[in-house]
């Protein structure tokens, strides 16, 4: 049985391009530290650009975290689940083999999904979590897989 559902997904973007400005504010903080060592009547007068300097610097290269839309493909098979999940952003789309056996918690709390399972790629056993927002439309058939995967 296949079923497509409009999700969204939680991603997470850095903040790009800003390698110049960063190197900048930083060129300007070490002349400014520098001016304040061998002046000392501009020391005081100088603390606040500085401190203002540092606090930008560090938002610059925060990251910033994002819910976008997405769709999920839902193929059910004897086995367990596919999910196929496509984005306009290509980092987020992926697809997904979720078998009976190796799901460790299918949960779905209110409109948010988690699926904890087990994957083996290439030969290596890792724990993978994915987590997604549904519509209220489609709760119901959610829980009705959560039952399936807690049997």
């Amino acid at each position: 049985m296949k079923q497509e559902f409009n999700i969204k997904l939680q991603g997470k973007q850095y903040a790009k391009r800003h390698g110049r400005l960063v190197f900048m504010l930083l060129c300007f903080i070490v002349s400014i530290v520098i001016l304040m060592m061998y002046s000392s009547r501009y020391f005081i007068a100088l603390m606040a650009p500085v401190f203002y300097l540092i606090l930008r610097l560090k938002n610059v290269s925060a990251e910033k975290n994002f819910l976008t839309d997405a769709v999920c493909t839902v193929i059910t098979h004897d086995f367990g689940v596919v999910l196929s999940i496509k984005s306009a952003q290509s980092k987020l789309c992926e697809t997904y083999n979720v078998l009976y056996s190796t799901v460790n918690d299918f949960s779905v709390c209110g409109r948010k999904v988690s699926v904890c399972y087990t994957s083996n790629e290439k030969g290596k056993l890792r724990n993978r979590i994915i987590e997604f927002h549904i519509l209220p439309n489609d709760v119901v058939f959610w829980c009705e897989l959560s039952n399936k995967f807690s049997k």
